[in-house]
């Protein structure tokens, strides 16, 4: 029974190779479908050869990991410890820190950049002739002192 199956998929297989066959001969009789079909299948060989190399590439780096660390398995239990560590020990404090850091200096950056932007205004006015009223001499004054603390 098993080997009547087997033959009954292969003549099932090979009916649809016979058919691709065919339709791609009959396709390749136009010149227009013609150059559809052998672009298709260029595109085709091209995924297929690089799907191929990036699960050769994959398969390469795992080998190279386990070759250097060798094959690493965790508990849940485990994985659960090393969590709790990293998160209630100090070692997350210094990134806080710094990313507390970096929006501080992205505030003053900008702070600064609105400063200069006044001071520019101000300093075109002033090298086209036009007279500065007190208020924008007290803003020019504040603008400077701005970017000096910034």
């Amino acid at each position: 029974m098993a080997a009547g199956y087997a033959t009954l998929k292969a003549v099932v297989i090979g009916n649809k190779i016979a058919s691709g066959i065919s339709s791609i001969t009959m396709a390749l009789s136009n010149p227009v479908t013609g150059a559809i079909v052998v672009g298709a299948l260029a595109v085709s060989a091209i995924v297929g050869v690089t799907t191929a190399l990036k699960a050769m590439r994959v398969e390469a780096g795992n080998r190279s990991l386990s070759k250097h660390f060798g094959d690493l398995s965790l508990s849940m239990k485990e994985v659960d410890i090393v969590a709790d560590r990293l998160v209630s020990s100090k070692s997350l404090e210094g990134v806080r820190t710094a990313m507390k850091s970096f929006d501080e200096a992205t505030t003053s950056m900008d702070n600064f950049t609105d400063s200069l932007n006044a001071v520019r205004k101000l300093n075109w006015q002033v090298g086209m002739g036009i007279k500065l009223s007190d208020e924008d001499n007290a803003a020019y004054k504040d603008d400077i002192e701005n970017m000096i603390l910034l």
